[in-house]
């Protein structure tokens, strides 16, 4: 297992558009490495209910090259390269 810090490329899109709503989109482009993959995509939504109570969730992507993954997904999601996490969170503030 490396030790060394992974060199990686990222970044983060967060926006609140006026209202009660809330987007994220976070890419990120490590170095070849043999421990975390090395493109991942994370998109989230979330839904301010009251000023303590806040809900949504998310997706996140990773393998090690997206880019052809969306180009001909039906080829290349099948394999073990790529993995999907769906995410559903609730948040309490006091």
């Amino acid at each position: 297992l490396p030790l060394a810090p992974i060199e990686k490329d990222q970044f983060e899109f967060s926006w609140k558009p006026g209202g009660k709503w809330g987007i994220t989109l976070d890419l990120t482009s490590r170095a070849q490495n043999e421990v975390l993959p090395r493109e991942e995509l994370a998109a989230g939504l979330t839904y301010q209910l009251t000023p303590r109570f806040r809900f949504g969730g998310g997706v996140t992507l990773k393998g090690d090259s997206l880019a052809s993954s969306f180009s001909s997904p039906g080829a290349n999601f099948k394999d073990d390269v790529s993995e999907t996490t769906v995410r559903v969170e609730s948040a309490f503030s006091f």
